[in-house]
């Protein structure tokens, strides 16, 4: 793993994974990010609904974002989770690596 990410962008991580224990999934999933392209038009927002028809306070926050072309829409407890979650994902990795 520590060869994996002493590589640069121009380096071919083929001959690591090969000597490497990995399961061929993951090594399938390690390339497949290696040569993603990175997304740099990242679309995300927070809309905040001020009043409703009766003009009545409302104040609720909607967090939306585009993944893949698609909106996705929730509320701030759905978005929480979801932090908490990527959260978790990237610490294990962390501590895998």
């Amino acid at each position: 793993m520590e060869e994996l990410n002493r590589l640069t962008k121009h380096d071919d991580p083929n001959s690591v994974l090969e000597r490497s224990n990995f399961s061929d999934l993951n090594k399938q999933h390690m390339l497949r990010l290696w040569n993603a392209k990175p997304d740099n038009d990242m679309k995300w927002g927070i809309d905040v609904v001020v009043a409703n028809s009766n003009i009545r306070k409302s104040l609720y926050p909607k967090v939306w974002l585009i993944v893949d072309g698609e909106e996705i829409e929730m509320n701030l407890e759905v978005f929480a989770k979801l932090r908490f979650e990527v959260s978790r994902a990237l610490n294990r990795i962390d501590h895998y690596a």
